[in-house]
């Protein structure tokens, strides 16, 4: 139909406002409710040997403002950082975050039989028309984490 139509592919985002059906959001917000004793001292998770590619979403809009500027039309992009950080990491982070000690649980109902082990962006050709993430992770979680502390 003759549009010009620059498809983005958009990995694993962080950032506030995000909902808890997001496993970032969700480990923050179970967190914050531990520390205003509002359940138990255990932080339910799946697999946390996941590697996946985690990108602010401030560095993600600035990805998509570059490719309506500049994204040839009919290409596709990555929008993603192009580093894995494994389900892990991130909670060994927010366990040192923490203002109380807590437990960790595996759940079943969490764990999803045919997740891919690892799922990380190529993102060279976004890189390519000039973008470059510029946002730590580390901070977006520490800054979802103290926005379900003042939820509470």
């Amino acid at each position: 139909h003759g549009l010009a139509i620059v498809f983005a592919r958009a990995f694993n985002q962080i950032g506030l406002r995000q909902s808890s059906d997001y496993v970032l959001s969700d480990f923050c917000r179970q967190i914050a409710w531990m520390e205003a004793k509002r359940k138990p001292a255990v932080l339910k998770v799946g697999n946390l040997e996941v590697v996946r590619d985690f990108i602010h979403v401030r560095d993600a809009v600035r990805a998509y403002a570059t490719l309506a500027s500049r994204g040839r039309k009919g290409e596709s992009y990555n929008v993603g950082s192009g580093e894995g950080i494994s389900l892990k990491k991130v909670l060994k982070f927010l366990v040192a975050q923490s203002r109380v000690p807590f437990k960790i649980q595996s759940i079943k109902t969490r764990l999803h039989r045919n997740d891919f082990p690892q799922v990380v962006a190529n993102p060279a050709k976004l890189r390519k028309l000039g973008w470059r993430p510029q946002e730590s992770i580390w901070e977006g979680l520490q800054e979802l984490l103290n926005e379900w502390r003042g939820k509470l």
